[in-house]
């Protein structure tokens, strides 16, 4: 109920409680003098109320409560229900204000993800135009056995049979994810993977590349067992486990002319055991190059290669345009972002490995030698990167001068090895030296050799083992960032807003809800205690973005070491981040009380002044095109 209709309700109940005093006094008016001497039976009215409508007397019997004073009685009663009521109904109102609001702006950008149909079907015309070869339906039931396959190669932890299938970027985030576990004495097993259904979501195509987005539902019994654990013992386990249902987003990219000759795909399927370009027998390689024809199974220059997995709740439309990227793309006619994302994502997880491990031998290949030297994680595991997904990964921003060009990526991330999903949001700088070309023989298959595109037999060499280029001269790690440090180097950079635009800050995002509440507790949590009353103000909070309870009671329990990465690094991150906040809380167009004292707690937590947290409330309150949307 809005406020303003428990007005004439309050008025009703003022007026009741107003009248009773009165029609006391013109009915008896007795009760104020009572025969003079003291005159305490009026006084006592006000200090000794009993349950019954009865004050005592010296002489311990029983007498009437005065008109005046039982009026009194239920006039506070009265107030403190009023009170009490008009409170709670304006919170629960501001919270279904807010969810509202939240829930029309998902609704805004989930229609913006999902592409018309005629859309769709227009532009699987077009691939289709171009290549006779693919049929949509076909390409579908294609895409469904990949899926199965990929699931049994994660469930046995062999890769072989389904590696062609995957980019190199996604093949080294389940080879790391599969070698961690096994390092944590634990592998997942899965069963019973069905296909429930599969969807063409989306589709981009520029000059070099098709990339068909599909929804892909399915369900399947998992389980996390000892690594020792026999198969029978653990198919025993597993039959117990419930049956999951879960969405995912598979990114399969190819070629948009899938033949050099221009002719259309002359070759096999790999989903049939066929190479691609040449029709010749997939051998089990771990080159991943066909022993007859050489060609690079996948490099998505012949049959489509699956690049990315995007979980629920984290796919987007189609992108804009990347700042930069244009100029890049003069320079350098064979790069795509697609493989941009890619050789980003091969680098995270090795990045991921060598945190997690506390070895960096086989990071330098894919690390300028400064930031190499700079990480100081030899000998020092991360225990809470044990276990680590990937939501997803986009390009933001590209820049080139005379000496390098650098590659921004936003990566999307959560952490569970302390026994709750801890979410990030962080940015990847790329480096490579200007100049350099990217080989079209490799394509997806971004861990060769930026020169010759040999595979490397040698997962630590620093120097190709077929033509001896330096292998981290491509794109390779600079720096990990959180969003309001990167923020920060473009508000240095005068270019404030650049790269982050519609990809980090928006509340109708989920991922970012749980961003900013994950931050919140960090921040509540500093100091080593949590209050009652800032625990309550964290569980309004969750109310209102729609963060099941759970996940806070998680977040409060956690281990502090595993939140302290996530922390503001400087004061001005802080101000950044508390911006972020009160964009959040105006998301409904104002701040309720409720809103005010958490964002007064917060901003005391972030250690910033009052008067400044006071301006920055004003500011974006008065000017919303300020706020992050």
């Amino acid at each position: 109920m809005h406020p303003r209709r428990l007005f004439p309700i309050m008025l009703a109940l003022l007026v009741l409680g107003l009248s009773m005093p009165a029609f006391g006094r013109a009915g008896g008016g007795q009760g104020f003098s009572g025969g003079g001497g003291g005159g305490g039976g009026s006084r006592s009215s006000s200090s000794s109320r009993g349950s019954s409508g009865l004050i005592g007397s010296r002489s311990g019997k029983k007498i009437p409560m005065s008109s005046e004073a039982c009026g009194g009685f239920l006039l506070l009663v009265g107030v403190i229900l009023v009170v009490g009521l008009v409170k709670g109904t304006a919170e629960q109102w501001a919270n279904r204000r807010t969810m509202s609001r939240i829930r029309q702006l998902g609704d805004q950008r989930e229609g913006k993800v999902t592409a018309g149909n005629a859309r769709v079907d227009a532009a699987l015309a077009k691939i289709t135009a171009r290549d006779p070869s693919f049929q949509p339906e076909a390409f579908l039931r294609q895409a469904e056995k990949a899926f199965l396959e990929i699931q049994l190669a994660w469930s046995t932890g062999d890769f072989d049979v389904a590696r062609h299938y995957l980019s190199d970027g996604l093949l080294k985030r389940f080879t790391v994810q599969l070698a961690l576990n096994q390092r944590h004495g634990r592998r997942n097993v899965t069963a019973g993977v069905r296909v429930l259904g599969a969807r063409v979501l989306s589709v981009e195509s520029d000059d070099e590349l098709d990339t068909v987005h599909l929804e892909l539902r399915a369900s399947l019994r998992d389980l996390d067992v000892p690594a020792q654990l026999s198969e029978a013992e653990a198919a025993e386990r597993l039959a117990r486990a419930p049956e999951t249902a879960f969405t995912e987003y598979w990114s399969f990219v190819r070629r948009t002319n899938p033949s050099p000759e221009g002719k259309g795909n002359k070759g096999g399927k790999l989903t049939d055991g066929k190479c691609p370009a040449c029709a010749a027998p997939v051998a089990r390689a771990p080159t991943m190059t066909c022993e007859y024809c050489g060609a690079i199974l996948n490099s998505g220059t012949y049959d489509w290669v699956l690049s990315e997995i995007t979980q629920k709740g984290e796919m987007r439309g189609a992108s804009g345009p990347v700042t930069g990227f244009a100029r890049l793309k003069a320079l350098d006619p064979a790069i795509n972002r697609q493989i941009i994302e890619d050789r980003a994502s091969l680098v995270f997880w090795k990045w991921i490995e060598a945190k997690a491990t506390g070895q960096t031998s086989r990071f330098a290949r894919h690390c300028t030698a400064q930031s190499l030297a700079g990480l100081g994680l030899e000998g020092a595991p991360t225990q809470s990167l044990a276990q680590t997904a990937v939501g997803s990964v986009d390009l933001v921003l590209v820049d080139s001068d005379a000496e390098y060009d650098r590659a921004w990526c936003l990566f999307r991330w959560s952490t569970s090895g302390a026994g709750t999903g801890i979410v990030h949001t962080t940015v990847m700088q790329l480096a490579r030296r200007a100049g350099l070309k990217t080989n079209p023989k490799s394509g997806f298959a971004t861990d060769r050799c930026h020169h010759c595109a040999a595979f490397q037999t040698e997962l630590d060499a620093v120097a190709c083992n077929h033509c001896g280029a330096t292998l981290s001269q491509d794109w390779a790690f600079v720096e990990m960032v959180s969003p309001e440090a990167f923020r920060l180097e473009r508000q240095l950079s005068k270019q404030e807003g650049v790269g982050l635009s519609g990809s980090f800050g928006g509340i109708a995002d989920p991922w970012e809800r749980r961003r900013a509440l994950t931050m919140m507790v960090a921040a509540a949590r500093a100091n080593g205690v949590v209050t009652s009353k800032e625990r309550k103000l964290l569980e309004s909070c969750a109310e209102r973005w729609e963060i099941e309870q759970v996940q806070l009671k998680a977040l409060l329990a956690t281990p502090m070491e595993n939140l302290t990465d996530i922390q503001p690094k400087s004061i001005d991150e802080a101000r950044l981040l508390f911006r972020a906040l009160v964009a959040a809380a105006l998301v409904d167009g104002w701040i309720d009380a409720q809103e005010k004292k958490l964002l007064d707690a917060m901003g005391a937590h972030l250690k910033l002044q009052a008067a400044e947290t006071a301006t920055i409330i004003s500011e974006l309150k008065s000017d919303p095109s300020r706020r992050i949307v």
